[in-house]
């Protein structure tokens, strides 16, 4: 396999350009960003009355088990369609551009009509990716600028109507589908080959290597880790079993491989993204023990600092960080006001930002948005 030659900093942006919001925080320090809480762009829909639509409404793009993507380059930050389950029938997309200095959510992409939502089903009416628990499942196509759901599960499932008769899209149909950007458009649910496998399950391991722009996914007890190319489509990397995902991942593009934490009881380990073949580490600092967590962590490669950032999802919210080059474990001391629990998990709604030199993450529907310098 070629390797891709690649440089340690990418997209590294002059601290003393950065927005208004960013300049004069401190390295390590978490700041809000003020005027940024989701809950205020409500969100477009047709629904009747004036009940949520679902258990818990439009707060579940964060609390209902979903994380987020960044667009690299202009720092942009989305999440959505985030529901799932009985939670949320909305299927809107919200960005909020980082590179300004006064970001402000949009609606990027209403929900869809609604005639069109049904229960049960990957795909709604209009063919657009029906509200779901994302987890770690929404990442951004940083070359054709898409949102992509790596995952077909937990769709809503809340009172709608089902599916007609031999509907081609119902709960557990394996599509890969994506959200452009340009176009403001969900692409077809046919454009994309269907995830070679079956259909995935909850919570699956999924992560991405942003240099190469390549997507990785474990889906549980399937045997293998598998990578998608928006370019040149799936691959199977090798052989690799996991009993249940549940966990945070996060690739080092210039070693080509992942470290991998969560899922309770199960110990982090380091996985090659060449050939899904184990790398032999040792956790020393702090320890394996200190990684050792539930809660749906939360997993960063740090590209300015060549380290790993694990946000485990305590109240509040504690920080490790791991050398990407030798895994000694420390507990990030940081400043500031340290994000509370966030929850059903923090997933991948942390982001590094490499034009901000930092992290973001979205913790609460009603509060700002949380960011962290980290160079």
């Amino acid at each position: 396999m070629t390797r891709v030659s690649i440089t340690r900093k990418i997209n590294v942006r002059d601290p003393s350009v950065l927005p208004l919001w960013a300049q004069g925080a401190a390295i390590h320090e978490w700041i809000e960003i003020s005027g940024t809480a989701l809950s205020s762009v409500p969100p477009t829909w047709s629904g009747p009355g004036t009940k949520p639509p679902g258990i818990t409404g439009p707060s579940s793009k964060i609390i209902a088990w979903n994380g987020a993507s960044l667009q690299r380059t202009g720092s942009v930050y989305r999440v959505g369609p985030g529901g799932g389950h009985a939670d949320y029938y909305g299927n809107e997309i919200n960005k909020l551009d980082l590179s300004v200095d006064s970001p402000q959510w949009v609606e990027e992409k209403p929900c869809s009509a609604y005639a069109d939502i049904l229960d049960s089903a990957v795909v709604y009416l209009d063919g657009a990716r029906s509200s779901s628990h994302t987890y770690w499942a929404q990442q951004f196509d940083q070359v054709n600028g898409r949102v992509f759901i790596v995952s077909s599960g937990v769709p809503f499932d809340g009172g709608m109507p089902e599916p007609p008769a031999e509907y081609a899209y119902p709960t557990g149909t394996p599509i890969l589908q994506a959200f452009d950007v340009g176009t403001n458009a969900w692409l077809a649910p046919t454009t994309f080959p269907n995830f070679p496998f079956g259909a995935t399950q909850s919570a699956d391991l999924v992560c991405a290597n942003p240099v190469t722009n390549e997507f990785f996914i474990n889906s549980s007890q399937k045997g293998a880790l598998w990578k998608f190319s928006p370019a040149s489509g799936w691959t199977n990397v090798g052989p690799w079993y996991l009993n249940g995902g549940y966990a945070g991942s996060a690739v080092d593009p210039t070693r080509d491989r992942m470290l991998v934490v969560g899922g309770g009881t199960r110990a982090p380990f380091v996985r090659s993204t060449l050939d899904a073949s184990a790398v032999a580490v040792t956790f020393g600092g702090l320890g394996s023990a200190a990684l050792q967590m539930d809660g749906y962590p939360g997993v960063v490669y740090d590209e300015d600092n060549d380290r790993f950032l694990v946000f485990k999802n305590t109240d509040p919210i504690t920080v490790y960080a791991v050398d990407a080059a030798d895994f000694t474990v420390s507990l990030l001391t940081t400043t500031g006001t340290t994000p509370a629990q966030r929850p059903n998990g923090i997933h991948n709604s942390v982001q590094y930002a490499p034009e901000l030199r930092g992290v973001v993450m979205a913790n609460s529907y009603t509060g700002n948005v949380k960011f962290m310098r980290v160079a």
